[in-house]
């Protein structure tokens, strides 16, 4: 299994805002899910995504996916320095 970890970008219908992510595949019957945590810090894009719970996520190769933020999963918005680490699932049915 594949695991994708450092630096992204958040894309929202409000905007884009740099992340940190950590995904891990894992195979579950003859499908592969992946999911994991994404740390942002932009106050503008999670509101977005907190208000949607969904997100794309484009990797520094340009790679793009789309996400859906799991229930009850950092809906406190950042504070300064202290980023908001949102755990997420793959919505499109891709992996990265």
């Amino acid at each position: 299994m594949t695991n994708t970890s450092g630096r992204a970008t958040a894309v929202t219908d409000k905007g884009e805002a740099p992340v940190i992510i950590d995904l891990r595949q894992k195979q579950v019957g003859f499908l592969t899910s992946e999911g994991g945590t994404v740390a942002i810090s932009d106050t503008d894009v999670w509101t977005e995504i907190a208000n949607t719970c969904q997100l794309r996520l484009r990797l520094p190769d340009g790679r793009e996916g789309s996400f859906t933020v799991l229930d009850g999963a950092g809906m406190t918005p950042p504070l300064p320095g202290s980023p908001v680490r949102l755990r997420i699932e793959r919505a499109d049915g891709e992996t990265f």
